[in-house]
């Protein structure tokens, strides 16, 4: 695609699984781009937590300006999933995210609320509706961006954290769309 193209990019996601069972609210995106820079090649798919206690409710809004604030354009996530399994759409994929240095460039991050425990450790805090919707997210994905690596946040060169807190490397390795 040329820049200067018009698209429409159209991604529902819906609130029942195959099965008729309701999994979270109803959450949608629709995003008309008038000026595209198309990403490069998306060779990562990297999943992020916001590393945030249980007792902390986090918004789009709010990553939104913790990363203005860093002098970043805004939030540096393509999706994010608060723990009700609500989907949030962040920077448009056709944009270059703000969530691993080096690989902005080629990869698309996806954060989820959460990542530390009621003692202020690093863990594996999802919910299970967090974890539908965040396997929905990154099997959707797959679809758009079938040879893209799905791994963590830590699994990085130079990343000094345990961002996702839990191994999603290992997790989603067998995942195919």
């Amino acid at each position: 695609m040329e820049n200067g193209a018009t698209i429409l990019h159209l991604r529902f996601y819906s609130s029942t699984d195959c099965f008729g069972n309701n999994l979270m609210h109803w959450s949608r995106t629709i995003q008309l781009l008038l000026t595209v820079s198309k990403m490069k090649e998306v060779r990562y798919i990297v999943v992020h937590c916001t590393a945030t206690p249980l007792s902390q409710r986090v918004s789009v809004s709010d990553i939104d300006r913790w990363h203005k604030a860093q002098g970043w354009s805004g939030i540096g996530y393509h999706w994010y999933i608060d723990r009700d399994g609500h989907i949030f759409p962040g920077r448009p994929e056709t944009q270059a995210g703000a969530h691993v240095v080096g690989f902005n460039n080629h990869s698309i991050g996806v954060c989820y609320e959460g990542g530390i425990n009621e003692k202020g450790q690093d863990d594996d805090t999802r919910t299970e509706k967090q974890k539908i919707a965040l396997l929905f997210v990154l099997k959707d994905l797959k679809k758009s961006y079938p040879n893209a690596i799905i791994l963590g946040h830590r699994d990085f060169p130079n990343v000094h954290k345990s961002c996702p807190c839990f191994d999603a490397k290992k997790e989603y390795a067998d995942l195919f769309c």
